[in-house]
């Protein structure tokens, strides 16, 4: 069976100008909490009595010694885990769709950690939406990532908000005098070499009691600075530290990471933690996603562009390296988007140089063509670059009609949108060029006339070429 690998690079290229950026971050997994229809037993889980000291996880794991039950949708594709733990019967979890309502225990905390993501990444960007609509700040509410190696500080009971081997970041909103205020784990919990304070305060407050926000959290836990894209920023991002965005609004703080004994190779996970009191309230969870850079392509693609010429639309695209590449798949749609194929080019196998190709449209759309590329190794493995290529036709196929006299005069009706160049060529049957000659056209409707070499009685295919576009239509020679 195939494997198709769909890039979402958000990259839209025209003839002659880009509108987008690559962006490293590009392979996306949704956090997907919506169970879909089911028992209303069966989206609440209350908070489980110790002992015996258990939790809700999905998919459920083949040891059932510490498991409750299924809480969330029935994971199938490996792509994480899913686990919701509170060992007081106070707390509660409700899912609504993809809302994930969290209430928090009286004693202890309520947790739910994402977990085990498949072909994790040191670099990584976590997105969510977080309704703090009846929240006051009463009690801490920390998010936590790292990796689900021990001491497994984002998956147990213990609180994430901490400095331990296997968390990379911690921050927390919790009330501090009158203010709700973010707070972060500094680095081994020193502030200025002092081993006293244990947190730091984050400035601006962008996360805000009464409001329903979008927070987002680029990590690197590598030990190079890197770089990421940010509507249309890029934004350099220092070694072993993260960004946390609110609403679009960063925070000024490169957050350092929460402790050097983290030396884990990837960041797999993420743990939401909600602290007990007497005052309980309810924190909404939804649209969580996990980004990764994309794993390393088979073809390296450095530019796909197209033109107007006069025999059609010429595209254009170069690689800077190749690895067991078999060929190319040109596909092109119109305005419905529905992508068809055109053409197959070889490629070049394994190549460390750059490569330069291109391809002919000669019968182009009316009206916007767009080009996609897909590339196909030599095991079948199809790789769809998400890179469009949009080039507008200036001449209408309606509007084109033919007719050929007695006197062997050619007369065209021809509506170009713009004034333009075109050539008019004549054919047989059989896509022999009997006829060719270059006219200029204005904008609108246009008469041409021309003689052409006595043809015998029959059917012939008249066709015109201006700017990408390949107009053409039947007529018959009485």
């Amino acid at each position: 069976m195939k494997r198709k690998l769909l890039l979402a690079l958000g990259l839209l290229l025209s003839a002659s100008f880009v509108k987008g950026q690559f962006s490293p971050f590009n392979r996306t997994i949704n956090v997907n909490l919506n169970r879909g229809v089911s028992p209303a037993n069966d989206t609440t889980a209350l908070g489980i009595v110790s002992p015996p000291s258990k939790y809700y996880e999905s998919p459920l794991p083949s040891s059932l010694t510490s498991i409750q039950g299924r809480f969330f949708p029935n994971i199938t594709d490996g792509s994480l885990k899913l686990r919701a733990i509170s060992y007081q019967p106070s707390a509660e979890f409700k899912l609504n769709g993809d809302i994930l309502s969290i209430k928090n225990p009286t004693t202890s905390i309520a947790k739910v950690a994402a977990f085990s993501i498949a072909n994790a990444d040191p670099i990584v960007k976590f997105k969510f939406t977080i309704d703090l609509t009846t929240y006051t700040g009463a009690n801490a509410f920390a998010i936590a990532f790292g990796n689900t190696a021990a001491p497994s500080t984002l998956t147990s009971i213990s609180s994430p908000f901490t400095s331990a081997a296997d968390i990379f970041g911690a921050f927390r909103v919790v009330i501090s005098g009158s203010n709700m205020v973010t707070q972060y784990r500094p680095l081994d919990g020193l502030v200025g070499g002092v081993a006293t304070a244990q947190v730091n305060t984050a400035t601006p407050y962008l996360i805000k009691a009464g409001l329903s926000q979008v927070v987002e959290v680029f990590a690197n836990s590598t030990a190079a600075a890197s770089s990421y894209t940010y509507g249309v920023n890029t934004v350099n991002i220092p070694a072993n530290t993260y960004h946390v965005y609110v609403d679009g609004v960063k925070y000024a703080e490169d957050f350092p990471k929460a402790s050097s004994t983290y030396t884990q190779s990837t960041i797999n996970a993420i743990s939401f933690a909600y602290s007990g009191g007497t005052t309980q309230q309810t924190i909404n969870l939804s649209n969580i996603s996990v980004t990764y850079p994309s794993a390393t392509l088979p073809v390296s693609l450095t530019s796909f562009t197209g033109e107007n010429t006069a025999s059609g639309i010429r595209l254009n695209w170069k690689t800077a390296s190749e690895q067991n590449n078999s060929h190319f798949e040109l596909l092109r749609a119109g305005e419905d988007k529905n992508f068809k194929f055109i053409s197959r080019i070889s490629g070049k196998g394994n190549s460390d140089v750059v490569q330069n190709y291109s391809f002919n449209d000669e019968s182009p759309l009316n009206g916007n063509n767009y080009y996609q590329l897909k590339q196909v190794d030599f095991d079948g493995t199809e790789t769809i670059f998400n890179q469009l290529v949009a080039v507008k036709s200036s001449l209408n196929n309606q509007s084109f009609k033919v007719s050929v006299s007695e006197e062997s005069v050619l007369n065209a009706h021809i509506y170009a949108s713009s004034p333009t160049s075109a050539k008019i060529a004549v054919y047989d049957m059989s896509g022999r060029k009997l006829f060719e000659e270059q006219v200029s056209l204005q904008e609108g409707n246009n008469i041409v006339s021309k003689a052409i070499p006595a043809i015998q009685t029959g059917v012939y295919v008249a066709r015109v070429l201006a700017n990408g576009l390949n107009a053409q239509t039947k007529f018959v020679k009485k």
